[in-house]
């Protein structure tokens, strides 16, 4: 049966078989356009009549947020609660000023939608708003072209660097498109962390990674007297005792405000210890006042 179908199409004119191909496609997409359409107006339809009832609810409201303390609070959070749940924004301009401009930014943010933060207020809000919107759809894509779309030069470049990491973190930098720099700063962070070593973390190029470094391992400081472990092994001091000398002096102001020896109660060998010459007034390093 087959073969009697293809012997019959060879029958036909080619050019009269394009014809008949093209027209069939034309009328697949006629009709996929139209169920498309259907669809788009049905859910159209759907979210109009949807936020034509929550509206009515909270007119209803209004009498009860009339009876408390604060009527225009009352307003404002059943309106924004309303906004969210359905995720219309047009809800808002049930209100007035910042409270409409404060629902405005949740129901853009909660749906990344750049679009709803035309209902705000001033032209600055707008560009402030899109412009975190786009921050938080680059870095649910880890997409660095969002990025790009930001009008804040100073917000733009916290995007780049911030989603950068992200993308180093989750994909790595090789073929990412990523700044080489970047992916060598991040490595150098990478083996820090896996070091636990306080010291490594202080050898990072810029205060941030430092600080994120130790945030993550820990200073090593468990006496909490500001020395790292590393530093109180090199100085023969105990992580364990802020005090290793028992002379009354913590370690670390022996170590860096009045440079005595904290593993030694006595720097100067004269018979008094560091902390009962400071506390009189001399010199913990030799003879003399201080």
């Amino acid at each position: 049966m087959l073969d009697t179908f293809l012997s019959r199409l060879n029958l036909i004119p080619k050019k009269t078989l394009v014809i008949i191909v093209a027209v069939v496609l034309l009328i697949i997409l006629i009709v996929v356009g139209a169920i498309w359409f259907v669809k788009t107006q049905n859910q159209s339809a759907h979210r109009e009549a949807t936020i034509e009832q929550v509206s009515a609810e909270i007119d209803n409201s209004l009498l009860v947020c009339q009876k408390e303390k604060n009527p225009d609070y009352c307003m404002a959070k059943k309106v924004e609660t309303a906004a969210l749940q359905v995720r219309a924004v047009e809800l808002c301009s049930k209100l007035d000023g910042q409270d409409a401009d404060t629902c405005v930014w949740k129901v853009a943010k909660q749906d990344n939608d750049s679009a709803a933060c035309a209902y705000l207020s001033t032209d600055d809000k707008k560009t402030e708003c899109r412009d975190s919107v786009y921050r938080g759809l680059a870095g649910e894509n880890l997409d660095l072209s969002w990025c790009e779309k930001i009008n804040s030069e100073i917000a733009r470049s916290m995007c780049v660097n911030g989603v950068s990491e992200q993308i180093a973190r989750e994909k790595g930098c090789q073929g990412t498109g990523i700044d080489p720099n970047l992916c060598t700063r991040f490595t150098a962070l990478e083996e820090a962390v896996a070091s636990k070593d306080p010291d490594q973390c202080m050898l990072l190029l810029t205060t941030d990674d430092q600080v994120g470094c130790l945030d993550l391992i820990g200073s090593g400081d468990k006496d909490l007297d500001g020395l790292n472990t590393s530093l109180e092994a090199r100085l023969g001091t105990s992580d364990e005792n802020f005090d290793s000398d028992n002379d009354g002096l913590s370690d670390y102001d022996e170590y860096y405000k009045y440079k005595t020896d904290p593993a030694k109660a006595d720097t100067d060998g004269d018979s008094y210890n560091d902390g009962a010459e400071i506390n009189s007034g001399y010199n913990p390093l030799g003879s003399g006042k201080l």
